[in-house]
């Protein structure tokens, strides 16, 4: 059951050593399915964690089956649909098509962190014995540790704002529960509109699974390398020129 899944992946064997940082999935949506803030969320995220970005015609679904063994942060901005009858046909949204939650099981991902900013990721049927049968336990059953994710429907304006001051904070190596709860402080600190500091409006992410901090690297600004590189040519010179 769901008790001895939260058991196992606190284990060392469930902690991974990824070649990159922070993977996100932003896909373009028509009509009344646009998530007008998804792209931004990404683009300001992926910048934070110097992350690389699969946004429109690229957060396809052969990219998350290419690369879910490359990144220790998997972040999916996107919508997901909730199957009542049957939670394995629960799925993430991609531009090309959809990803179900019995190719998530069987997905083997490696990832330390998966983040669901997408809708009702969080609820699914309730099986007797077994808990919520959703699109996160889906990922702990691959193998994931943690995963964060949405109760309801959350405004995508609103999760943009929460889910950037979360990165925040987990890279000061805040762990993920006190990096979401500082998150939505933030929220509450800067929202003016009374109504908008209602609980739907920031209270429905969550943490799941594992709450350790996670390591995200600080780039490097491309300046650093310009000067370091020119610095070793001018010693390189030196060098040549004193063995002359």
């Amino acid at each position: 059951g769901s008790a001895r899944i939260f058991r196992e992946l606190q284990k060392e064997f469930f902690k991974y050593d990824a070649p990159e940082d922070w993977a996100g999935f932003a896909p373009t949506y028509a009509d009344e399915e646009v998530l007008f803030s998804s792209k931004g969320e990404v683009d300001e995220i992926a910048s934070l964690t110097n992350g690389v970005k699969f946004v429109g015609k690229a957060a396809i679904k052969e990219n998350f089956m290419l690369y879910n063994k490359e990144f220790s942060i998997l972040h999916f901005a996107m919508h997901a649909k909730i199957d009542n009858e049957n939670p394995l046909y629960n799925r993430l949204l991609f531009e090309d098509g959809e990803l179900t939650a019995s190719e998530i099981y069987t997905s083997n991902s490696q990832a330390n962190l998966v983040v669901l900013s997408a809708c009702n990721t969080g609820f699914g049927k309730i099986e007797k014995g077994e808990g919520v049968m959703s699109m996160a336990r889906a990922f702990h059953y691959s193998g994931i540790p943690s995963v964060m994710m949405s109760l309801w429907k959350v405004p995508d304006k609103e999760t943009k704002t929460i889910m950037v001051d979360f990165y925040r904070y987990l890279k000061k190596g805040k762990t993920k529960s006190e990096a979401l709860r500082r998150a939505k402080l933030d929220y509450l600190d800067k929202t003016s509109d009374t109504a908008l500091k209602h609980p739907f409006y920031w209270s429905g992410f969550v943490i799941n699974g594992q709450t350790d901090p996670i390591k995200i690297k600080n780039a490097i600004h491309p300046m650093v390398w310009i000067v370091l590189s020119i610095c070793g040519l001018m010693i390189m010179a030196y060098l040549i020129k004193r063995s002359r």
